[in-house]
């Protein structure tokens, strides 16, 4: 059984919208005594932003630097409620936060677990930022979700082995294992397509292609266990036609033909929910 997301996000916020989301990233971060130093991650992209902001015809850097402002922005705007999120703005902080770029950070890692909050939340689904790294709260039950920013498909078994620890340490029912597959891809490229849903089915088929080649391990890594599925998370940056510019997201779920009817009835209702509609 799998479960496709296919909403975009599309990049539709004016210039005003993200002047207000740098104010606001920039009060969370001082507010709660953390500096934004100029050369981490999290200054240069709101520098870069800020900057772009002040070119009425803005470059195809410019555009990408907003973008990639924005898709940060949305993440941590969605969680700033969590009790928990102390702890996520300090490391948010340190490293990169440059999505062009294929070199693992903290950063980066932070901000998966970021997203998979915010698509979940923005589905009308009560969760938290909790151990595993996110917790969904779903039919008076449980879902513990352990986010893996994925770099190399060389060393998926030891990040296997790592969520997998990580869920059963954890007082979660049930697991699900998510992985951001971006940095898998090419660095420093645009996605081009003519259509989003030309674009979805592309980004489907990565997601797919990593799901359906790691079957085995998750089926051996899963069994007799609390988790029912893996999540294959991608975002790229979609050029579409040459006359627009978006963070395109989509997720799919895979889960184990193993499983009994306990995990398996929860892991539909989970698929269920990433397909909603976006609210």
């Amino acid at each position: 059984m799998s479960g496709e997301e296919i909403t975009s996000f599309r990049s539709s916020l004016t210039n005003e919208e993200i002047a207000s989301k740098i104010d606001i990233l920039n009060d969370a971060f001082s507010s709660r005594g953390l500096t934004i130093h100029p050369q981490s991650g999290m200054g240069f992209s709101i520098s870069n932003a800020e900057e772009a902001l002040k070119n009425t015809d803005p470059t195809y850097q410019e555009i990408f630097s907003i973008l990639q402002f924005e898709r940060a922005a949305r993440a941590v705007v969605a969680v700033l409620d969590q009790k928990n999120v102390q702890l996520s703005l300090r490391r948010l902080l340190d490293g990169s936060l440059d999505f062009f770029d294929r070199k693992p950070s903290v950063a980066k890692n932070t901000l998966f677990e970021l997203e998979i909050y915010r698509s979940l939340s923005i589905r009308n689904a009560v969760s938290s930022l909790d151990e595993p790294d996110v917790l969904l709260h779903i039919n008076k039950q449980t879902v513990g979700f352990a986010c893996k920013k994925t770099y190399s498909e060389a060393n998926l078994s030891k990040t296997l082995s790592k969520a997998v620890s990580q869920i059963e340490k954890s007082h979660c029912e049930y697991g699900v294992v998510a992985f951001n597959i971006d940095d898998l891809l090419p660095g420093g490229r645009v996605l081009q397509s003519t259509s989003y849903d030309a674009a979805g089915e592309i980004v489907a088929g990565v997601c797919n292609e990593f799901l359906r080649s790691h079957s085995a391990s998750f089926q051996k890594y899963f069994r007799g266990s609390r988790i029912i599925g893996a999540l294959a998370f991608c975002s790229v940056m979609l050029d579409l036609n040459d006359t627009a510019f978006n963070n395109f997201q989509q997720w799919y779920l895979w889960v184990s033909p193993e499983m009994n009817d306990e995990n398996l009835a929860m892991a539909r209702n989970v698929n269920q929910l990433i397909q909603r509609e976006s609210v």
